[in-house]
């Protein structure tokens, strides 16, 4: 993804300089998080919650950083989690869960090409539901086209996420220099 320029920071780095660090970085943290949820909530709508991707759906968070003394927001997923609640849902669905650590939701995302899948340890994969389960050696997978959820949802907020931030930066500014009595330009 590239980078967000959002017009009003030089400003209020500048206003922070005058007023004191204690001041600005605290007051924009809470924008930006608000950006970051508008990121997360996008992510959560633009992903198919049909089958095990509901289970990437619930795992998509909004998170705050500190770097170089200001915040930074992002939207990320557990990845954990979520092959935690797909092994669930397998279960759920009579059939057994997956045993790896392979990160669900990338691979919903990027997709899989067609690839064979065999048993280990000289066991058997077991084929079909609970009941009427045949035990075969191998099976081939078809792949499937990936579904870059994460993607599609950053692009469709970004402009108004950008939006939201400038004004917010620049309502914050106002607001600073006013209980500051700071003159801005």
């Amino acid at each position: 993804m590239s980078a967000i320029r959002v017009e009003g920071i030089a400003e209020f780095t500048e206003l922070c300089a005058r007023v004191g660090d204690a001041v600005g970085p605290r007051a924009l943290r809470p924008i930006i998080l608000r950006g970051a949820e508008r990121f997360r909530d996008a992510v959560k709508a633009s992903a198919a919650p049909a089958s095990d991707t509901g289970a990437t759906v619930e795992t998509v968070e909004a998170h705050l950083v500190r770097r170089e003394d200001i915040a930074a927001g992002y939207a990320t997923v557990d990845a954990k989690r979520a092959v935690e609640l797909r092994n669930r849902a397998r279960k759920s669905r009579g059939r057994s869960p997956v045993d790896n650590s392979a990160r669900y939701p990338f691979i919903v995302a990027a997709g899989a090409p067609a690839h064979l899948i065999t048993a280990r340890n000289h066991q058997y994969l077991l084929l079909g539901g609970a009941r009427g389960s045949h035990p075969v050696k191998a099976v081939h997978h078809p792949g499937f086209t990936g579904s870059d959820f994460f993607a599609r949802g950053v692009r469709s907020v970004r402009g108004a996420v950008k939006s939201q931030l400038e004004t917010e930066v620049r309502h914050e500014i106002v607001t600073l220099a006013r209980r500051y009595n700071v003159e801005v330009r």
